[in-house]
């Protein structure tokens, strides 16, 4: 077996370890000049994102049902429903971001409607289904993997 492109090898121990790596594929090796740090440049500007979506829909009329991973809820009305969704999305993406290492992660919420007509002329248009998406990023906390 034979590469065909050179290998590009990065990391503190490239210098150790590729050279055998390369000789084995019969390869031409190339380790850039700051090899060493490439990974570590990688770690300190990398970010932890999670993301969650909780689905409120509409299963009968003025009935609005919450789903998330706790189960699912029932509101009287949309907006209840969703302020509900968007707590419980943010809530998880954060738990999540924090779990993966992320440090003070910031949350972006958004909420996607789909509305549907309805009534004898379709004159009428009610929330058929919302999803709720909360993102939360942060950096990785020094000294620990993301």
């Amino acid at each position: 077996m034979r590469l065909a492109t050179p290998l590009v090898a990065i990391g503190a121990p490239a210098g150790a370890y590729y050279p055998e790596v390369a000789r084995r594929l019969s390869a031409r090796l190339t380790v850039p000049e700051h090899a060493a740090v490439c990974n570590a440049v990688g770690a300190v500007a990398g970010v932890v994102s999670e993301t969650c979506e909780v689905l409120v829909n509409q299963p009968a009329l003025n009935l609005f049902r919450v789903h998330d991973p706790a189960g699912n809820r029932d509101y009287a009305n949309a907006h209840a429903a969703i302020e509900e969704a968007r707590r419980v999305s943010r809530e998880l993406a954060l738990s999540a971001a924090r779990r993966a290492g992320a440090t003070d992660p910031h949350v972006e919420t958004s909420v996607t409607e789909r509305r549907a007509l309805a009534g004898a002329d379709a004159d009428v248009d009610y929330l058929a289904e919302a999803i709720v998406r909360s993102r939360a990023t942060g950096r990785p906390a020094s000294g620990r993997p993301p």
